[in-house]
């Protein structure tokens, strides 16, 4: 059982420029229209996500990511939480805390919340801490989906979203340091950036 945010892989990236990127962005992991996500605030939740899975007994988890591969998720999702929450809005569809409360605990009793906080921590680059807000965008998803073809089967709704969320990504203005990668309307993820400038500092005790 997964739990992620479904996209297709088409078409080319979406270059940016890595010099005049770079210097407009230093100290920033991304800036989505105006709304900045800091190096700093994305260590610390890579930090975690890594001290959450390093903790665990032998067993618990087969491969924890490695911190490049963290990096990348942890942005990713902060870019995801952003276009969902504004299609959401555009759409006219209101969440509410006990839609994603009911959607969380089902999905708890089924599998288990150690079993889903581990798989989202390693698979999706989620803390525990953040798996409420990790639940909201997978419900926001779903309404979203269904809004926007309300008649179509699962595949369809899951084309719409994936077009919607295509087009709304072009409309902001997404700028992502060249360190972490590039934005990727098509695939509405991102593409690797320079690994050799993508290693962060080792995960330190607290």
């Amino acid at each position: 059982m997964k739990l992620r945010i479904t996209a297709v892989a088409v078409g080319a990236a979406l270059v940016l420029s890595g010099c005049s990127v770079g210097t407009k962005l230093a100290g920033t992991a991304v800036s989505i229209s105006g709304v900045v996500v800091s190096e700093k605030a994305l260590t610390a939740e890579v930090n975690e996500v890594r001290s959450q899975l390093e903790s665990l007994p032998t067993g618990k988890v087969q491969q924890i990511p490695s911190l490049v591969l963290l990096n990348q998720m942890v942005l990713n999702n902060y870019i995801l939480e952003h276009l969902i929450a504004q299609g959401i809005k555009e759409q006219g569809i209101v969440v509410t805390d006990a839609q994603v409360s009911a959607f969380t605990q089902s999905v708890f009793q089924q599998y288990g919340q150690e079993t889903i906080e581990i798989q989202i921590a390693s698979q999706q680059g989620v803390s525990a801490t953040r798996v409420n807000d990790f639940m909201r965008m997978v419900v926001s998803q779903q309404a979203l989906g269904q809004a926007l073809a309300p008649n179509g089967t699962s595949d369809e709704q899951t084309q719409a979203l994936v077009a919607y969320l295509s087009d709304l990504s072009r409309t902001l203005n997404i700028q992502v340091s060249p360190r972490f990668g590039s934005w990727n309307p098509n695939k509405i993820q991102l593409d690797s950036g320079d690994l050799t400038l993508s290693q962060p500092a080792p995960v330190t005790a607290q």
